[in-house]
């Protein structure tokens, strides 16, 4: 029940960060693109998933 309910939540985080790295990427004009702004915005948002994905597979792995 608490891991369906934490990857419940964590989807819903997941959808709401691409939704907003999406907007973000529409809002950017060609003429202002930047590649590496965009990649650090990635990365800021996609790190914290390595931490919450390498605890859910530490919560699994314990018996």
């Amino acid at each position: 029940m608490g891991n369906t309910l934490l990857l419940f939540l964590f989807s819903q985080w997941t959808l709401k960060h691409f939704c907003y790295l999406l907007n973000l990427h529409t809002l950017l004009n060609s003429k202002y693109f930047n590649p590496w702004c965009l990649s650090l915005v990635f990365s800021y948002f996609l790190l914290p998933f390595g931490d919450a994905l390498s605890h859910i597979s530490q919560i699994r792995s314990s018996p």
